[in-house]
């Protein structure tokens, strides 16, 4: 684009273009040097989303705010990963138009510190996400959410302490805490340690989220290989019921891998199959865990859950994770094989629970884990081969007839297969 064509945009259009390559700061800093328009077009979005990752970058963003304060008016969202301690803490000047704050991986981590941050510089903030932090206790959890605005948005990733109970001086009591789920919209909960729990209650009183429209809820399991004894789940099953049941009437999508360590317990099929009609939900997708492996736990989950019709379900996926053996292919004989009278595929049950139904998913995630467990793992060669994916389709609609989903015409026009890599990206 020309030079002087800039000068002929309407600026709302001119910064569109520049919030096209707000992942781009390479890009964005080079349209500021074009021409005075450009400059602005691209100011805004390249200073939208600020990264900090040691203490210079604090030092040196709070110089340049001191010499162009209106910066400080760009900044939409803030990724912290710097190392909380030491008295200097906080560096910044108050960012009152920061909706998102992202804390990953800050070692060593003051949850005191990080409060002090929540309020005093991000204080208008509503989306919070906390991955691979330490926590001191859990009520060092607890108060950091209360400190917060009413959030739209939770993601917790990873999350642990260092202990069950706090250590020395208590900082404060986290049942006189007052939790507002009042506006949260997204909750996102990804193999967190037992001691990291979203309090169900708040000063005693129940105390759960009600608006949700987006559910999310997966295991290190779903990316690392690791005994399932020894996993971190994302919350316990009570839990995940609870949310799909108090947010029954909102929820459009859900995310769930229901393979936890409590799998044997009794009553969660039962408490699953109670749950309300999840009468928004648009897409529903399901974890089921190794082929061959362990998928019964959550074929039965998914059996319960949609007892009850799911009017306005349009996209139904299930994810498998698969290593890439050549006898792969004959495992997928036993998937949701408990019985002629528990037939959820069954194309009558599917038009009965789900008649907005327009496709199914099926995705193999291929992962070679080593033997680590603390690796993603690697695509298996066996997995990019076309004899090898043909096999693995072929006989996924082989069982899809059997369960009788439908006849084969009728399952080409409904299920669609992709390929995924260890970190569920397209895999091609």
């Amino acid at each position: 684009m020309a030079t002087n064509t800039w000068s002929l945009l309407p600026p709302e259009i001119a910064l569109q273009i520049g919030y096209h390559n707000v992942d781009d700061a390479q890009t964005l800093r080079a349209m500021r040097l074009v021409s005075q328009e450009m400059c602005r077009a691209s100011t805004e979005p390249l200073f939208s989303v600020l990264g900090f990752y040691k203490e210079e970058d604090l030092v040196q963003f709070s110089q340049l705010l001191h010499d162009t304060p209106v910066l400080a008016a760009a900044a939409n969202t803030v990724k912290m990963s710097i190392s909380l301690t030491g008295p200097s803490h906080p560096m910044l000047p108050c960012l009152r138009n920061v909706e998102e704050v992202q804390w990953s991986q800050n070692g060593p981590w003051d949850s005191e510190i990080a409060r002090t941050y929540m309020v005093q510089i991000f204080p208008r903030a509503t989306r919070l996400a906390l991955r691979d932090i330490i926590f001191e206790h859990p009520s060092a959890f607890t108060l950091l959410l209360a400190v917060c605005n009413p959030l739209q948005a939770i993601d917790i990733q990873r999350c642990m302490t260092a202990s069950w109970e706090p250590r020395g001086q208590a900082m404060s009591d986290p049942d006189g805490a007052v939790l507002d789920f009042s506006e949260l919209r997204e909750l996102t909960l990804v193999a967190n340690s037992g001691s990291i729990k979203l309090p169900a209650t708040s000063n005693g009183k129940p105390n759960l989220p009600t608006r949700l429209r987006t559910l999310k809820l997966l295991s290190d399991r779903d990316f690392i290989n690791v005994h399932i004894d020894e996993s971190r789940d994302p919350c316990s099953l009570l839990h995940a019921i609870l949310f799909m049941r108090s947010s029954a009437s909102s929820l459009t999508q859900v995310t769930i891998n229901p393979h936890s360590r409590e799998r044997h317990a009794t009553g969660f099929n039962f408490a699953a199959a109670r749950n309300p009609s999840l009468t928004a939900l648009t897409e529903l997708a399901l974890h089921l865990g190794d082929v061959g492996g362990d998928t019964y736990v959550a074929e039965f989950f998914f059996a319960s859950v949609t007892t009850s019709p799911m009017p306005q379900l349009t996209t139904l996926r299930f994810v498998c994770h698969v290593r890439g053996r050549d006898d792969e292919p004959e495992w997928l004989h036993g998937l949701f094989g408990f019985g002629a009278n528990a037939r959820p595929l069954h194309a009558d049950s599917l038009r009965v629970k789900f008649p907005s139904l327009q496709k199914v998913v099926w995705a193999f995630r291929a992962a070679n884990h080593r033997t680590d467990y603390k690796t993603v793992g690697t695509v298996p060669e066996l997995a990019r081969t076309e004899w090898y994916r043909e096999a693995m389709e072929r006989e996924l609609f082989r069982r899809l007839e059997e369960v009788e989903m439908g006849d084969a015409e009728r399952l080409r026009s409904l299920v669609s297969i992709e390929w995924l890599d260890p970190m569920y990206r397209p895999l091609y």
